[in-house]
């Protein structure tokens, strides 16, 4: 693997400080990544996105670890979170997600979340107002899609035919730039076989969890500081999507990064975290 590759997420988790701990919860057992400024600091949790787990989230814990207590979770059936059967659904996650907060007595939390991981924080500010002090949603939608749903039932149908590397690299087609992968020799291979060892079951499962998800009516009721994130080059969750939230929800600001696919996180860090900074510095 090239310095290049192993400096991006999730291959430099292991470069990074802090503590990764699992918390047995009513929910199941949940995995987290906790560092930063201690339990006294305002509290920052960073939701990662279908496939993915909390290393994601590696450049920005080095960006808001000095100030702020920082979580990265990895979601129910990724990462070294439980991995019971599915079916798995949205809601179930956000349930996840409250019973950690419980378990390490955090009352609340600004939330970051992306795609997946942003579906489960419209739902954590609209079921659990009181536990979510700021939202960030990032190359999100505020319902399924259906060639989203499309997309997920054809990297499932690739992962049963074709395998698990078939179905990373579906994967990869629909959230990483042509740009970033140029920019970064050798990361799609890395990516794909990170991606095709993970357990398929549990994936599957979470490619479903989406399925049936609206929350678009309802977010007129969210009244916590928001800020909508997109992609301009983005296929899997185009700019449209993250609007029609940005335009549901009273005073959220919009936020449209060129030169980004899906995977903002990845693939523009820096105008991710200039776009973050005020949201989180009002918060402290």
């Amino acid at each position: 693997m090239s310095a290049q590759v192993a400096s991006l997420p999730p291959f430099a988790a292991a470069s990074r400080p802090g503590a990764l701990r699992s918390a047995r919860t009513g929910t199941g057992e949940i995995a987290y990544w906790r560092g930063g400024a201690g339990a006294k600091a305002p509290a920052v949790l960073f939701l990662h996105g279908l496939g993915w787990d909390g290393t994601l989230w590696w450049p920005f814990v080095e960006r808001y670890v000095e100030r702020f207590d920082v979580i990265c979770p990895d979601t129910r059936g990724h990462g070294r979170s439980a991995k019971p059967r599915g079916p798995y659904t949205i809601e179930l996650f956000a349930a996840d997600v409250l019973a950690l907060l419980d378990a390490l007595r955090i009352a609340r939390a600004a939330v970051v979340g992306l795609s997946q991981g942003g579906m489960t924080a419209q739902l954590l500010a609209l079921r659990a107002p009181q536990r979510v002090g700021a939202l960030a949603l990032i190359a999100t939608a505020a319902r399924t899609d259906p060639a989203t749903a499309a997309n997920m039932e054809a990297r499932i149908r690739a992962q049963r035919e074709a395998g698990p590397e078939a179905a990373a690299r579906l994967a990869a087609a629909a959230v990483f730039s042509p740009q970033f992968l140029e920019r970064a020799p050798g990361y799609l291979e890395a990516f794909v076989a990170w991606r095709a060892a993970m357990d398929a079951a549990a994936l599957e499962s979470a490619m479903r969890a989406g399925n049936d998800y609206d929350v678009l009516a309802a977010l007129a009721g969210i009244r916590v500081p928001t800020l909508v994130v997109a992609g301009a080059a983005d296929r899997l969750v185009p700019p449209p999507a993250s609007r029609a939230i940005a335009e549901a929800v009273p005073g959220a600001r919009y936020v449209e990064i060129e030169a980004s696919g899906h995977l903002i996180v990845l693939e523009q860090p820096d105008a991710l975290g200039r776009s973050l900074d005020p949201l989180l510095d009002a918060y402290r």
